[in-house]
């Protein structure tokens, strides 16, 4: 019987050790800051079109 579906993957695996250590402390981090109502991805999208308003000089686009 495959264990497929009940194991979850490790997205980090195989990674340099020092390298795991790291982003598993900022997962945890935005996870403790509220990451589990918030997207990283949307955030990081967010705050570069604010960059990019700024570079603009129309900072209209706030959210």
């Amino acid at each position: 019987m495959s264990e497929s579906g009940t194991v979850e993957e490790d997205p980090l695996r195989g990674l340099d050790p020092r390298r795991r250590v790291a982003l598993e402390r900022i997962r945890r981090e935005f996870r403790e800051a509220g990451g589990s109502r918030v997207s990283l991805s949307d955030e990081l999208v967010a705050e570069r079109r604010l960059e990019a308003a700024a570079e603009d000089g129309d900072l209209s686009d706030r959210r």
